[in-house]
């Protein structure tokens, strides 16, 4: 049988990124320190030396903080309106400016670090560019400013906000056939690709309320109580038996089937999003 999922059918998430602003000496070798972070913006516990793999810095001559904060929650930011960006491979729990390759770029940091060059943004990423896990808005000035910067889990606060879609109604008993073709719209309202989806996750949780869901909204694959995952590149439909059996399992439960008595979701993902947060989240049940 086969069951269309539809924009009804998504969660809907309204998610807002609010950071301050660090005013840093300008054409100084500024040092960033972590040391004491122990949460991740995702409110995830973190040691920050064994999980801080790379500092990635991102120069944008033309955007304001709260306009790539809102580009990095709809995950629509261009490639153009980046000046610059490098990373640091850090040996610690920190990095200064010139630790910085620039790709990109031939002239080296400190150099590039002055007034009027736009806004600079710190991002902290788990392993090897894994996972976001901080980041820190800059900005350049004369006078006034300070030559470190402690990085903190509140340079960032990450609010969101789901209201649940319609659940889908699957079939108690025989096979089912996902088809998502006819979605059109991610869990922001924006335009999307049915095709576009990288992984679906299908994750089981014994106790979850929908505030739960949103609480957890960017963890939901560490805290599920079972979870499948499978690659579906350029797929718009899937059995779900095909998931049960090619899918990778984690966190098992013991269960074979979304047939026990809790909360089951789908949620499909693009690998290279800048939150971790699913594109298209739906509820099931029969």
């Amino acid at each position: 049988m086969s069951v269309a999922i539809l924009d009804e059918h998504s969660t809907a998430l309204t998610a807002r990124l609010s950071c301050r602003t660090r005013e840093l000496t300008a054409l100084q070798d500024i040092s960033l320190d972590w040391s004491t972070l122990d949460r991740d913006l995702f409110g995830r516990e973190l040691e920050p030396a064994a999980d801080i793999g790379r500092a990635v810095v991102y120069l944008f001559p033309d955007l304001s903080v709260p306009e790539i904060a809102a580009g990095l929650v709809a995950d629509d930011l261009p490639q153009s309106s980046v000046g610059a960006y490098g990373y640091c491979t850090p040996e610690s729990t920190g990095c200064s400016l010139s630790d910085f390759n620039l790709p990109s770029h031939y002239l080296a940091l400190p150099s590039e670090f002055e007034v009027g060059s736009g806004t600079w943004l710190f991002m902290l990423e788990r392993g090897d560019g894994e996972q976001l896990a901080a980041l820190l808005f800059a900005q350049p000035v004369e006078g006034g400013g300070i030559d470190s910067a402690v990085v903190r889990a509140d340079d960032c606060e990450l609010y969101r906000r789901l209201r649940p879609g319609e659940q889908l109604r699957l079939p108690a008993r025989g096979s089912v056939q996902l088809d998502w073709s006819g979605v059109r719209t991610d869990v922001l309202g924006q335009p999307v690709e049915p095709d576009s989806f990288d992984l679906l996750r299908l994750m089981f949780f014994q106790q979850a309320a929908p505030a739960v869901i949103a609480e957890s909204l960017f963890t939901l694959p560490e805290v599920a109580d079972g979870l499948w995952a499978l690659e579906i590149p350029d797929q718009t439909a899937l059995g779900l038996d095909q998931l049960f059996q090619e899918g990778e399992l984690s966190n098992p439960t013991g269960l074979e089937a979304p047939t026990a008595q809790g909360s089951w979701w789908l949620g499909f993902y693009e690998l290279d999003s800048a939150l971790s947060a699913p594109e298209l989240l739906v509820r099931l049940g029969t």
